[in-house]
């Protein structure tokens, strides 16, 4: 009888907490209850309690939670105990709702976008016009993940909380989210790929019908409301029966997505690795209200049981994940973009919604059903606001209906409201009452209704004017079709969970479904499984009902359900007691008994040990009051109140509850399975090799011996082996060992005590126990299963040897399978466990049988299998597989399907890779070990083998491994997964593919710091002299990028806004104090008009270079415009009486777009965590820099819509520019309804004024154009061109001062959105819009109006359409080379000519057609030339001065010469050509002079201007060439440039200055710019030429568009990093780029030429692993795009660049010379060569290697001893030659040298198995060419020879060897040194001997001679050896065996003693 084991009371720490909390008493009550969770009751009554344990994973692989995890609720609160701790507690006081339910289920949580983001890359465009690193054009705002894939990653498990209209899901990781409910929840599963299965709980009219149905009364709805049914009600029901029914079952997988129903259909396919689909034609059907799903199975059994109502009787489904097919919402971008308002309003339209108001409670989604939704996300993982959603009663009303726009909103309002249908089920009834409404989650999904009656409520509010607006305007463009935006509201949601009916059964009666319980048990495999059924019936006893489920895949696959069992019982609950992973039945009997349910329903009795009551009463005091309280029962009979078993519950695991009559509960354990060792080991082998019932009967058996241990004693692997073997020599016949007493163990133990005493009677019982036992014993009569299990225990043996954490299980097993082998007679066996372990002999008595036993299962072998052997063998040719129990028996396994000799099949696998196929064999196409190595290492890694499993083998075994994982760590293929590389150790290449997860220590540079005083001199010769500068964050890159010198920081110095500046000022002489004064406060005012202009390339210089810290808001820094004055040392205040807001505009930019690009977690809630109280300009400012760099992508409207809704102009200006960068190529209708809201030209007829400034819709425009651009939407393009010419706006003020700035901003709009895409021929389209864009640039003729000569002049101002006109067209025709186009543009040729143009829009010409005609721009001085006229070219004289010029010729000559080095910086940009860097400082000293001009007069002034406008282009165009490389002579020219002051110096010159400087060092070296089309126009945009004087002028250029740079900006400075320190090094690399010969060599980190012009990149150094980056292989393209790092491992015995430049410090050098090692040592020879001293060795091992585990080995083995000084040398050759895989191989070895135990025979055979790898047949012809050439083992072959001979020093007796060869048995004193003797000199096995024995007499005497005699043995030997071998070989064609021949001495002693004998 199995005995459980009490763990304690049978109540969960949440049942106590709550029993103890007056909330409920204990009951009997089990499972969830379906009872009053959604009513409130009164104070006095109490709550039921209800539980759920953690889901049990039955999954091959899955281990079992040893503790219980369990949800207990009660009322409104729940608890999350572990074991007997409460882990964590919920309550929901101020929902007042009651808990309906709660689970596990696994999510992924708020924040990863794994399920969105693609395993791979997005494929880059097509087009030119988005870089390599752009990927806004991809994004989708608010766009909704996918449903959960069963291989989707990143899940986590999560408790979630039903209450009565809102879920909680709660993750580990602290995160948690509310969700809206659109009906109550009954029960719900968790999938095992994501997700739970959701039941919805009847309403009460449902619950009424279905008991009409039935013909009872219906039963009491937990959510049901508990007044009367009304007349009302009536009505409400018949209307209601008409209504759509709702489905019962839900999936809800994604907690963002939607509850979506299941479907029934019939499915195709789903078995085996068939994928699952809809069968044809199949039709899909809803699981209706009839049906309760009352169990899901766990994985792999995609099983569901259902009770349908109706029809009485259980439904068994099936169920599968079948993708839903692809739907597009939209109509497609390019059927859209030719498409006018009235055209895409006839394609895009819907059918109207059905005309029932009810119809919508179908309709499931959460943002169509108008119940309140709240997802809050605590911690960083998101972010949201709080939304209640109104109801949506409108019914049938058409969304498109513009006349019911137009109507009364306030009507409308209260229309709605008089629709509002108050009984629109529980749902809505719970939240119809509510009148508060805040924004919705999305936009663009907002119903109609709430839109309504949310204008109505603004109409009476007028003093909320501008939010009014904002609102109404959303509502008129949410409802039209002007900007392809259609809401779509979709009635039902399917989900991708279908089942199918595959059985059903009937029960006997009727069934009380709150107490059916249904589980499975005899899970074997996943295609069978017992499926259990305990059903109480109201007429009949409860009973167990069993049905086996089975998938078959003949006639046709399919699920087969045998019902074979029905048990009258009580209660039965499933455990994993006796088996792994495979549950067994425990089942109460009606007569209180407890039986278990095992293997082949073999049935075992299961007592409960007696324990102490709850009220501490003894057992059977406990039974004595109970006898004396006998009762009567109802007939007067007397009724026995003893203590029984009633009930079971809560089974989770091998844990279940036991319930006793009295109440009483004890949670008890009924894990019987052995633990992992030998004896579970040979129980799963013995599972094959014995039938059900006999294994029934051995485990019957051993659970019975193992249950009369001590309680301490069960788990003990010995104590589980003992048992076992005296089991199976009981049932083969044996006899059992002895009783092992522990007590004898104990006392054996105390020979080193102290006490005399002690240790006297210690040594007695020691000589006790070696009193040898004898060997010999009775005959026996041996069992038919004995061949059997030996086979079975053999093979489990020889699964041993290849671990050396089991090897020590062989002196378990071989005393074992010397009796099992003398037991059946086969002597061969028993020599061959003689020779391996010699010492298993003493003390083990064989018993021979009276003749041997012939059994057809050992003849089949020559000799017992060995697993050595069979490995030597496949090493060489190519074998069958090793025997294993599987293969050998035809039995299945009751366990399920173990594997006991997994190691075994596993090395086997490996090892035949290594092997060339005899097809490669005959064709002579040998596979080359490079492409052998890396696949046996990815069997390796697909097996989940790490480096600790190839620690664990054995040294013999593991040297073949090492070898190839040498050969793959050398030669390594790209094509392999990162897991290889980590396995052979090379993280650089494994890096490649993971460079998104790996964290550097120097990037980013560091957290951002508010304003801090200047360092002092001290504290910055200790920066750079001290310890602590190596890791100074932002120290750190600059000093590798630009090395030792100071320019990063002079940069710094000019750049700083935060600090005080102080100058010295030499007062005028004679002015009066007051002028002086004046003078001061000039000077003041003009550096703080310098300082407001650095900010702009502030944020250039400083980009993604600081990191943000999430906990804390970003600190923008103030701008300081206070100056001292010195000498006097006074502060003066700047006075700036325009204000500096644009200037706190920009500079809250640049602090945004310092962020770096790895920060992580800067979302939506961060950004909102930074808003401020009230909006400012520098919070605006904020908001477009986090555009800049695509982070408002994680806004929605929830977040946009408060900023947008203050009207505060920068805020607007900033968020909407920001977004259209954040969605740049988008072409996102969401993103262009919340833009189009502010620009008056998009609005539709008929729509209220806005009324929005102008630079708010000027930038609106841009913003569009950023989201459509490169699109060619034909309808946008036309949009924005029709407002170029606009000359007025009304009820616009300021519209016409800012004229200008809006004509700009619409043809920016246009140049993006047709940016590149003019065609190589005009077509009708294009044509079209020249026609319309020409009269902008050159302005239109007058027109003629009325009667004769009656002329209006051109509505057209080409003065101000013209400069954005003209660049649009360049943008438009960019790259296309279109020379027409151009000509559109022209120069005008004559001084006459030039008349007709304004000076400045020559500079916009000549830069058009340098776009236009980009492939014919030239880095050469004629090109330039050739944009001049011709009488221009013969007046510049070389370009050396522009004097004698008239003002209009030398005015356009700057221009012309301003736009053509502007033309060439872009198209050169971050390229630093040589030439083209030559001409623009030749021009840029030719500009400086004229500059320079002092010439007061007005000609002299407009010069000087004219000449510091085109020096600004020209400062922008050098840098631009030279962006990022901090290049020294540009440098210089601009810190003169930061200090000038004088006439013409302006804001706007000092802006241009200083983003020149800031482009210079772009990042701070890190970052240049791009060459896409969008990074052109970007640039364009943001170097337009209209550099203001002011700082606040914004008339002409919306200062916000200079930013614009970011956009362009790219990662390309390449960064090698040594992957295991993280740390940026010096590195040379070869590039090759394409289109140029040869390779450039450079030394990182460096700028590199764009990744699309480079071809390899390649790390060619010999202190690190060879590495090659080939940029046409995706994922090294892709990782260089992410990381820009060339990851690089370090030979360990090197020193990388910084350390040792020259390497001369190299371990490799020291290693090398005399001082270093001999590779001729073998390690044992006392007459060593001199080493190093063990100081030295320390020291340089220390410096060598960072790894902890070898540098405490080289301190601890520092001594003189022989093991110590082997160890130090074995570790500095591993570190010389960096092989530190190989030091285990050595200890291990070593140890084997002074071991004297019972293994030594294994080890000896280890080393034999070496010496046949390294023999030049195997190794040198199979494994040792690479390459083409020869390498060298790693293993040092001297050391392996002389192991061999230590090994076999000892050889026995010459008496013992003759004995032995004459056929005698040795005896225990001699066999070890025999042993080593047979070994050695190769004896064949005993059977040969014997053979021999008779037959060398008879050749003798025939005459044969000695030496004939010894040849003819030999070649017996060999084949014998050869068959033995060839047993195992798959091929007919063989190899002779090369395991050594017998040694001659060998022969002839045995010849010698055969003769004499």
């Amino acid at each position: 009888m199995l005995q459980a084991t009490v763990l304690g009371d049978g109540v969960s720490p949440g049942h106590v907490l709550y029993a103890r909390a007056g909330s409920s008493s204990t009951s009997g009550t089990h499972g969830p209850s379906q009872e009053a969770s959604g009513s409130s009751s009164s104070s006095s009554s109490r709550a039921p309690i209800h539980q759920t344990f953690a889901p049990l994973s039955l999954e091959e692989g899955s281990v079992s939670n040893a503790t219980d995890e369990a949800l207990t609720w009660s009322g409104r609160s729940v608890t999350w105990s572990r074991g007997v701790e409460i882990f964590r507690r919920f309550t929901y006081e101020h929902q007042s709702e009651k808990v309906a339910y709660a689970a596990f289920v696994w999510f992924r949580p708020p924040g990863d976008e794994g399920a969105a983001a693609p395993s791979t890359p997005k494929a880059p465009d097509a087009s030119s016009t988005f870089g390599p690193f752009h990927t806004s054009q991809h994004a989708q705002w608010g766009a909704k993940s996918a449903e959960l894939r069963p291989s989707a990653t990143g899940l986590q498990r999560a408790v979630v909380v039903f209450l009565a209209s809102y879920a909680f899901v709660y993750f580990a990781s602290g995160q948690d989210t509310k969700i809206a409910l659109p009906w109550p929840v009954e029960r719900c599963w968790a999938l095992p790929d994501g997700g739970a299965l959701v039941q919805r709980a009847l309403e009460r009219r449902e619950q009424k019908r279905l008991a009409e149905t039935k013909g009872r009364k219906p039963r009491r709805s937990s959510f049901a409301d508990r007044t009367g049914v009304s007349v009302l009600d009536d009505l409400v029901d018949r209307e209601d029966a008409k209504a759509p029914k709702l489905p019962r079952l839900f999936t809800f997988t994604d907690i963002f997505g939607e509850f979506k129903w299941v479907a029934e259909a019939e499915i195709g396919g789903g078995f085996g690795d068939e994928e699952p689909s809809l069968a044809a034609n199949a039709s899909t059907t809803k699981i209706p209200m009839t049906q309760s799903i009352i169990y899901v199975a766990p994985a792999p059994y995609p099983l569901l049981v259902a009770y349908d109502h109706e029809e009485g009787q259980f439904l068994f489904y099936r169920r599968a994940r079948i993708p839903l097919p692809e739907t597009n919402d939209m109509p497609p971008t390019s059927s859209v973009k030719s498409m006018r308002p009235e055209e895409l309003l006839r394609a895009t339209e819907l059918p109207p919604p059905p005309s029932s108001r009810r119809g919508g409670r179908a309709s499931l989604s959460r943002s169509t059903l108008g119940v309140p939704t709240d997802r809050r996300v605590s911690g960083f993982g998101g972010a949201g606001v709080p939304t209640d959603r109104r109801v949506s009663s409108l019914g049938g009303a058409d969304l498109l209906d513009r006349s019911r726009r137009k109507a009364s909103r306030a009507s409308m309002a209260n229309e709605i409201e008089a629709d509002d249908d108050p009984f629109a089920g529980p749902a809505a009834a719970a939240f119809g009452s509510s009148r508060r409404v805040t924004r919705v989650s999305s936009f663009g999904t907002e119903t109609k209704s709430q839109r309504l009656s949310m204008a109505g409520k603004r109409r009476d509010d007028a003093r909320d004017y501008p939010r009014l607006s904002l609102h109404v305007m959303a509502e008129d463009l949410g409802e039209t079709t002007m900007i392809m935006g259609l809401d779509k509201e979709q009635l039902e949601l399917r989900s991708e969970i279908v089942v199918e009916r595959v059985y059903s059964w009937r029960p006997p009666g009727d069934v009380d479904l709150d107490a059916a319980r249904v589980f499975l048990s005899e899970n074997r495999s996943p295609q069978s499984a017992h499926l259990n059924l305990v059903l109480t019936f109201t007429n009949l006893p409860t009973t167990l009902f069993t049905f086996g489920v089975e998938e078959v895949s003949q006639p046709s696959p399919a699920f087969v359900f045998n019902a074979f069992r029905g048990v009258h019982c009580v209660a039965a609950v499933p455990v994993l007691a006796t088996r792994s992973n495979v549950l067994d039945t425990l089942l109460l009997a009606e007569d209180g008994s407890l039986n278990l349910f095992s293997a082949s329903s073999h049935q075992m009795a299961v007592q409960i040990p007696r324990v102490l009551t709850a009220d501490g009463r003894d057992e059977v005091a406990h039974k004595l009051a109970a006898s004396l309280s006998m009762v009567l029962d109802g007939d007067g009979e007397v009724v026995s109140s003893e203590r029984r078993v009633v009930d079971l519950l809560d089974a989770s695991g091998s844990k279940v509850t036991v319930v006793y009559s009295d109440g009483d509960r004890l949670r008890v354990s009924l894990d019987f399975e052995p633990a992992q060792g030998v004896a579970c080991r040979c129980l799963e082998a013995l599972s094959y090799a014995l039938s059900q019932n006999e294994f029934a009967q051995l485990s019957e058996a051993f659970l019975a011996e193992l249950q009369q241990q001590m309680a301490p004693q069960r788990s003990e692997v010995e104590t589980q082996w003992r048992t076992l073997s005296n089991v199976l020599y009981t049932m083969c016949g044996l006899t059992p060992s002895p009783e092992h007493d522990t007590r004898v163990e104990l006392l054996s133990g105390w020979s080193t005590q102290s006490d005399p005493v002690l240790r006297r009677l210690a040594q007695r019982i020691k000589m006790v126990e070696r009193t040898p036992a004898s060997t010999t014993a009775d005959t026996v009569r041996p069992h038919s299963l004995t061949p059997n299990v030996l086979l079975a225990l053999h093979l489990v043996a020889q699964d041993s040897r290849l671990s050396s954490a089991t090897a020590s299980w062989l002196t378990h097993l071989a005393p074992v399978l010397l009796r099992l082998s003398a037991a059946i007679g086969r002597e061969d066996w028993v020599d061959y466990w003689r020779r391996l372990m010699p010492g298993a002999l003493a003390g083990t008595p064989l018993a021979y049988p009276s003749r041997p036993v012939d059994h057809p299962l050992l003849d089949q072998f020559h000799e017992p299998p060995d697993i050595l052997l069979y490995l030597s063998r496949l090493l060489m040719w190519p074998t069958r597989p090793f025997p294993s129990p599987q293969s050998c028996f035809p039995n299945a396994s009751p366990l399920g399907s173990p594997d006991p000799c997994k190691q075994t099949r596993l090395v086997a696998t490996i090892y035949s890779t290594l092997t060339h196929s005899p097809e490669s064999r005959r064709g002579g196409t040998l596979v080359p070990i490079e492409k052998r190595a890396i696949t046996a290492v990815k069997i390796m890694v697909d097996n989940g083998v790490d480096t600790a499993w190839l620690a664990d083998l054995p040294f013999g075994v593991a040297m073949p491994l090492q070898e190839i994982v040498r050969v793959a760590q050398v030669n390594p293929s790209k094509d392999v997964s990162p897991q290889v590389f980590e396995f052979v150790d090379r993280k650089d290449l494994a890096s490649i593919y993971t460079a998104d997860k790996v964290s550097t220590t120097d990037l980013p540079m560091g957290p951002e710091s508010g304003p801090k005083k200047p360092p002092t001199i001290g504290e910055i010769v200790a920066s750079v002299t001290g310890e602590t500068s190596k890791h100074a964050h932002f120290a750190a890159l600059p000093h590798v990028r630009f090395g030792v010198d100071k320019r990063v920081e002079e940069v710094e110095r000019i750049m700083q806004t935060t600090h005080q500046r102080t100058i010295a000022v030499e007062d005028p002489k004679g002015a009066s104090e007051q002028d002086i004064m004046q003078y001061h406060q000039s000077v003041v005012n003009t550096i703080a008009n310098r300082t407001l202009a650095i900010t702009v390339g502030q944020g250039m210089f400083h980009y993604s270079s600081r990191s943000a810290t999430i906990t804390d808001p970003w600190n923008i820094p103030l701008i300081e415009l206070a100056v001292k004055v010195v000498p006097g040392n006074n502060v003066i205040k700047a006075q700036i009486p325009e204000g500096a807001d644009w200037p706190c505009f920009h500079n809250g930019v640049s602090a945004a777009l310092s962020i770096s690009s790895d920060s992580k977690g800067i979302d939506a809630s961060w950004i909102a965590f930074n808003r401020p109280d009230t909006p400012s300009a520098d919070h605006a400012g904020f908001l477009l820099g986090l555009g800049l760099t695509g982070r408002l992508r994680t806004m929605n409207a929830i977040g946009v819509f408060p900023y947008l809704e203050l009207r505060h102009d920068m805020t607007s200006v900033g968020l909407l520019l920001g977004l259209g960068a954040s969605f740049a190529g988008s072409c996102d209708p969401q993103v262009t309804r919340m833009v189009s809201l502010h620009a008056a030209a998009l609005l539709p007829l008929g729509s209220m004024e806005l009324n929005e400034s102008p630079v708010v819709q000027s930038t609106a425009l841009v913003s569009l154009g950023l989201i459509y651009v490169g699109s060619k939407n034909l309808h946008m393009a036309e949009v924005v061109l029709g407002e170029i010419a606009r000359s007025e706006m009304p009820r616009v003020d300021g519209f016409t001062e800012s004229r200008e700035a809006y004509s700009f901003s619409a043809s920016m709009a246009f140049g993006l959105i047709m940016l590149g895409r003019g065609g190589s021929s005009s077509s009708e389209t294009e044509r079209g819009l020249l026609a319309q864009l020409t009269p902008c640039i050159h302005g239109d003729a007058p027109r003629v109006h009325g009667g004769k000569n009656k002329r209006t002049a051109s509505h057209i101002d080409a003065t101000v359409t013209s400069p954005g006109a003209t660049l649009a067209l360049g943008l438009m025709y960019l790259k296309t080379g279109r020379q027409d186009i151009a000509d559109l543009l022209e120069i005008p040729q004559t001084a006459l000519a030039l008349e007709s143009v304004r000076p400045d829009q020559l500079l916009i010409r000549t830069y058009a057609r340098a776009l236009i005609l980009w492939d014919d721009v030239k880095p050469q001085m004629e090109w330039v030339d050739a944009q001049l006229p011709a009488f221009i070219q013969s007046l510049h004289h070389g370009h050396k001065r522009t004097s004698g010029m008239e003002l209009n010729t030398e005015l356009a000559y700057l221009n012309i010469i301003a736009g053509a080095c502007l033309g060439l910086g872009i198209r050169f940009a971050s390229t630093a050509n040589e030439a083209a860097h030559v001409i623009i400082l030749t021009f840029f000293g030719v500009l400086g002079k004229a500059a320079a001009g002092q010439s007061m007069t007005y000609e002299g002034r407009i010069r000087r201007n004219t000449a510091r406008q085109a020096l600004n282009i020209l400062t922008l165009a050098l840098a631009t060439l030279m962006s990022g490389t901090g290049e020294l002579n540009v440098m210089r020219r601009l810190r003169v440039s930061h200090g000038q002051e004088g006439a013409g110096v302006t804001y706007g010159s000092h802006m241009a200055m200083h983003m020149a400087l800031g482009l210079l060092f772009l990042g701070r070296g890190y970052f240049t710019l791009g060459n896409s089309n969008l990074a052109i126009a970007a640039l364009s945009i943001s170097f337009f030429p209209r550099f203001l004087a002011s700082p606040m002028d914004i008339k002409a250029y919306p200062q916000a568009y200079r930013h614009l740079w970011a956009l362009a900006v790219e990662p390309r400075c390449l960064i090698a990093r040594d992957v295991d320190t993280r740390e940026s090094i010096f590195m040379p690399i070869k590039i090759k780029v394409r289109g140029r010969a040869g390779e450039q060599n450079l030394i990182s980190p460096t700028l590199v030429a764009p990744f699309d012009t480079i071809v390899s990149i390649t790390v060619d150094s010999p202190r690190y692993w060879p590495v090659t980056y080939d940029l046409s292989n995706p994922r090294d393209r892709d990782s260089l795009v992410r990381s820009r790092t060339i990851w690089v491992k370090r030979k360990s015995g090197f020193l990388d660049y910084n350390f040792d430049p020259r390497g001369y410090r190299s371990m490799f050098v020291r290693a090398g010379t005399m001082a270093g090692f001999d590779m001729q040592y073998d390690l044992v020879s006392p007459a060593a060569p001199i080493q190093l001293a063990s100081t030295e060795i320390v020291e340089l091992i220390s410096l060598h290697t960072g790894d902890s585990v070898i540098v405490g080995m080289v301190k601890r083995f520092a001594g003189s001893a022989w093991l110590e000084s082997f160890v130090r040398y074995v570790l500095f050759e591993c570190v010389s030659v960096d092989k530190p895989s190989m030091l285990g191989v050595y200890l291990s070895m070593a140890l084997a040298l002074g071991s004297s135990d019972e293994l030594k025979l294994e080890r000896l055979a280890q080393v034999a198995f070496l010496l046949r790898f390294y023999r030049p047949t195997v190794f040198e012809r199979e494994y040792s060419t690479l390459g083409g050439e020869k390498r060298h083992p790693i293993l040092r072959q001297t050391f392996l020879h002389a192991l061999q001979l230590r090994l076999t020093a000892r050889q026995g007796t010459q008496e013992s060897q003759v004995a032995y060869l004459r056929g005698a048995n040795p005896t225990p004193a001699e066999v070890a040194a025999l042993a080593v003797y047979l070994a050695h000199n190769h004896v064949p096995a005993r059977r040969l001997l014997q053979a021999l024995s008779q037959l060398v007499p008879a050749a003798a005497a025939a005459g044969s001679s000695g030496t004939e005699l010894e040849i003819k043995a030999r070649e017996a030997s060999d084949k014998y050896a050869t068959a033995v071998l060839e047993q195992f070989d798959a091929e007919e064609d063989t190899l002779p065996a090369d395991l050594g021949a017998w040694k001659l001495p060998s022969v002839r002693a045995a010849l010698g003693a055969w003769a004499s004998a």
